[in-house]
């Protein structure tokens, strides 16, 4: 019986990928520095880099090996300068590698090494082996984490890495990073039996895109045996062609993308280069279609022992779930006792991950581990109480956005908790200690998330139903020596609560977060203070404070001034940038109110008072009024500032600066006392 001829000529055209490939001359030299870039002290188109990068190139190809069949092979070389200590973080890197039962993803190659210049001499530091370290994350993940050695001030880093995969996917490519580029290049590489899919983010252009085909012809020989008792060989020889298709991506002098007051993730925003396995079409085979479907990723999901099939294996929450059925029989007053149970219980590693690498009887008998272990311990001690709860998958707002028209389970690293009751959809995260049911942590709120569940899959919005809310209300005597004294009540509301109750925690003591607020605010004496409901997390929490502040009203002769919010304005537009082509999230709406009553110096009177203001947005949404009026010696003040909408576009940008510039100027207006004669 024949053999497959298909091997054979896979076989050779590896063969002649190889030579194709390896023949290109090197973008740059492992250890060939530049003389030049040693005396380099600063970038001259960025003076206030902390490192440039000198060079960044990668390429992927597809190639096929006897034993595996077709596999990538993804190379990266990375150079860079580092003026300041602030670019020290240059020399931390890791690698995060997939692995399944079907395959894995491995390191090659890699090595690093760091030059810095002494007494004349380039002294080089490798990277040693024991300097890596490897890490599972999960049943999926392993990273691979490395310090270069001895980086200062004027050191050039560099590494290399190849990396081999089982899996047909492409590496993405990111052109711009915090930092400038002198260039970076891509090149990609695959037979023409692949097709992929291509998608450019970011706001720049290439300054070379080239795409190319690349014909080859060869001979392979075929040898079959026949059976029986007396066996022959015999040899066939076939002409094969086919085309190479070849890709060459390239930016030169790529500025920095530096982080923006209320911006999401700076990867959606900055120059890459991403793709997608669309089909497979081998010859004399089968078209594969790869394009997935979010219906395919929700079975798969729900059939995967390190995910859905955990769910169905609860009982050893039956003494909890009878706990919790006995405090009520209302279905969301026992939503919320399982949300505060979980909450409580565990503890949070920080990490975010999707699946499980073990079972969740093991997690909740450690009582810690990641979000998905948390969350989804949360969904099937709701489940087992007979609510009807799915897990919902997303991407937090560090690892960016999600893009709907890309179906692929590696957008998403993150795992939350739904639940339907009546008409209501909760959605929960109990890895927050500081948080409240109705409250989902800033860093999920990002776009939309799957929900995974047996029955159906769908999106979901992820925005907030509450907001941040903070109120001030002051009652103080202003003193002829301009010190002010008096009470402030301060309350904060939803996140602004959890914020609060974040920071607070994050104190020794109740007497360091007082402290901490002296320090941060000038010229402030805290001479006795309540805080109020640091761990009621639904209701507000509040400050009762009473102070005395000095420095911050200004006296010429017989002339008071200050500006009256004191530590309430805005000290700066927040948005600086002429032309911002990524949108203003503010996460969630805002509100700041101040309301202030001081009481004027014996002999004093109202001299100057910034003019009454009411604006607001276009869209109605957004508003600031501020109000001031005289009523004896009694000045009141009252400052509104309602952010009502979470997300501006770039063609909103220039209304909203505008907006807080205004806001900025008429908080920083001073209030003039005269001494009457």
């Amino acid at each position: 019986m024949k053999r497959s001829h298909f091997l054979s000529f896979l076989a050779a055209s590896l063969l002649v990928l190889n030579i194709n490939l390896h023949a290109q001359k090197p973008v740059m030299k492992f250890g060939k520095i530049d003389p030049a870039h040693f005396e380099m002290q600063i970038y001259d188109k960025d003076t206030s880099a902390e490192a440039l990068i000198l060079g960044d190139y990668g390429e992927s190809q597809i190639i096929y090996d006897q034993n595996d069949g077709f596999v990538v092979e993804y190379s990266r070389h990375f150079r860079a300068k580092v003026f300041k200590k602030s670019g020290y973080d240059l020399a931390n890197q890791e690698l995060i590698l997939y692995h399944n039962g079907n395959g894995q993803e491995k390191v090659l190659t890699l090595k690093g090494s760091v030059y810095n210049m002494e007494n004349g001499k380039v002294v080089e530091s490798t990277l040693e082996k024991s300097m890596i370290f490897a890490e599972e994350m999960d049943s999926r993940h392993t990273e691979h984490k490395f310090t270069l050695p001895n980086v200062r001030e004027g050191s050039i880093l560099e590494y290399y890495y190849k990396v081999r995969s089982d899996f047909w996917s492409l590496p993405d490519w990111q052109f711009q990073h915090s930092i400038p580029a002198l260039w970076s290049e891509y090149r990609v590489s695959y037979p023409e039996y692949f097709h992929f899919k291509k998608l450019q983010k970011g706001y720049l252009s290439f300054s070379v895109s080239e795409e190319s085909t690349r014909p080859v012809n060869f001979t392979i020989t075929e040898t079959s045996r026949s059976s029986g008792y007396v066996s022959t060989t015999s040899t066939d020889r076939y002409q094969v062609q086919y085309t190479d298709n070849l890709f060459r991506y390239m930016q030169n002098d790529i500025p920095a993308f530096r982080e923006e007051p209320y911006m999401n993730a700076m990867v959606n925003y900055q120059s890459a280069l991403e793709f997608e396995l669309a089909s497979y079409a081998p010859p004399r085979g089968m078209v594969n279609n790869y394009t997935q479907t979010w219906e395919k990723i929700n079975e798969e999901l729900m059939q995967d022992e390190d995910f859905g099939l955990q769910l169905k294996h609860g009982g050893f929450l039956k003494d909890v779930v009878a706990q919790l059925k006995v405090t009520s029989n209302d279905q969301a007053r026992q939503m919320i006792a399982a949300f505060d149970y979980v909450r409580n219980t565990m503890k949070w590693d920080n990490r975010h991950r999707v699946y499980l690498s073990q079972n969740l009887r093991n997690v909740y008998e450690k009582q810690a581990d990641g979000s998905d272990y948390i969350n989804l311990l949360l969904v099937t001690l709701l489940r087992e109480l007979g609510l009807p709860s799915n897990p919902v998958i997303l991407s937090t707002r560090n690892n960016g956005s999600v893009h709907p028209a890309q179906i692929m389970i590696n957008q998403f690293n993150y795992v939350i908790a739904s639940v339907n009751i009546g008409d209501k959809t909760y959605l929960l995260d109990a890895t927050e200690k500081d948080g409240s049911y109705n409250l989902l942590p800033p860093r999920c709120i990002n776009g939309q998330g799957r929900i995974i569940s047996e029955t159906r899959t769908d999106w979901i919005e992820l925005n907030s139903a509450q907001r941040y809310e903070f109120t001030n209300v002051i009652k103080a005597a202003i003193g002829a020596d301009g010190v002010i004294t008096g009470n402030m009540q301060r309350s904060f509301v939803n996140y602004a609560a959890l914020n609060k109750r974040v920071e607070i925690k994050g104190s020794k003591d109740k007497e360091e977060y007082i402290r901490n607020m002296e320090s941060s605010n000038k010229g402030l004496t805290v001479r006795n203070f309540e805080l109020i409901g640091i761990d009621s997390l639904t209701k507000p929490y509040k400050e009762n404070l009473e102070v005395e502040i000095s420095d911050l009203a200004q006296i010429a002769g017989n002339i008071i001034s200050l500006t009256p919010l004191l530590y309430d304005q805005w000290p700066a537009n927040p948005f600086k940038l002429e032309d911002r082509k990524f949108p203003v999230d503010f996460t969630y709406p805002h509100i700041y109110r101040d309301i202030i009553n001081y009481t004027l110096p014996d002999g004093y009177v109202l001299d100057e008072k910034p003019a009454d203001l009411a604006i607001s947005l276009p869209d109605g949404k957004t508003k600031f009024i501020y109000r001031m009026r005289v009523d004896g010696n009694q000045l009141q003040i009252s400052s509104t500032l309602d952010i009502g909408k979470s997300l501006y576009t770039y063609d909103e940008y220039a209304f909203l600066k505008e907006f807080f510039a205004k806001v900025v100027s008429k908080q920083a207006e001073k209030v003039v006392l005269k001494k009457s004669t």
